[in-house]
């Protein structure tokens, strides 16, 4: 993760870590952060890597930080899925809203063909500002940098 890309510090966080995982990614040198601890971690520096997280778990994860980078499900979907969102309170859709409404986003990429990983999964980063990269660039950027680090 690391060979292309500077990255200041990788942390990880999931309640269902074993051993084996902490082994792994200790002997990479990768911190593990406890639950729950890590949200308060996120800021707008943060590259969020949330696939097929809850949404009321994403929705605490986001709320008060916007990370500059999120992969994670499909947002819009889910608030516009009736029968699922009627099974969150309004503040999840809430915190969910104000972070898309910031964002750009696109379906992951189908990196492998066929069913992976990614599917229903989408990338968000923050929305261009006024004299900042243009959001197509940024797009292009943002995929490139994905596919380097092989996710």
């Amino acid at each position: 993760m690391r060979t292309k890309h500077q990255i200041k510090e990788a942390m990880f966080q999931d309640p269902v870590f074993n051993a084996t995982d902490h082994a792994f990614l200790k002997d990479r040198d990768y911190t593990i952060v406890e639950d729950p601890s890590a949200f308060s971690m996120i800021d707008d520096t943060t590259f969020l890597f949330a696939p097929h997280l809850e949404w009321v778990h994403l929705a605490k994860a986001l709320e008060g930080a916007n990370p500059s980078l999120c992969v994670c499900g499909d947002i819009d979907g889910f608030i516009s899925d009736d029968s699922i969102a009627k099974k969150t309170s309004e503040d999840v859709h809430r915190v969910l809203r104000d972070y898309t409404d910031k964002m750009t986003w696109k379906a992951m990429p189908d990196f492998d063909g066929g069913h992976n990983w990614c599917f229903f999964l989408c990338i968000y980063w923050l929305r261009g500002q006024e004299g900042a990269e243009d959001d197509e660039n940024m797009e292009h950027r943002t995929m490139t940098a994905l596919e380097d680090l092989h996710l």
